[in-house]
């Protein structure tokens, strides 16, 4: 076979692909701790932990509370935009 250029890439792509295949390590079974009918769910380990996780992962700061604290806020306005069909007490 000659080695020309398409016959060199293929190579070195089938190559890679072998070693990158090749070196992945796969973790062993022997010490798992528990079965997967064991597994908890991270919603259900972090409500027994105690922590009050806003949509069950997200830690929010005490501190940061914009009625609470006015350097939380916005130094300019924000613009914003009303839908047509929004009645008279939706807009207030």
């Amino acid at each position: 076979m000659p080695w020309t250029r398409p016959a060199c890439g293929l190579f070195l792509i089938l190559f890679s692909a072998h070693i990158a295949a090749v070196s992945i390590k796969h973790p062993s079974n022997e010490h798992d701790d528990y079965t997967d009918s064991e597994q908890k769910d991270i919603s259900e380990i972090n409500l027994a932990a105690g922590l009050n996780l806003f949509q069950g992962d997200i830690l929010l700061p005490r501190t940061r509370n914009a009625l609470r604290d006015p350097t939380s806020r916005w130094k300019f306005p924000i613009p914003y935009i009303l839908a047509d069909n929004l009645g008279n007490g939706g807009r207030s």
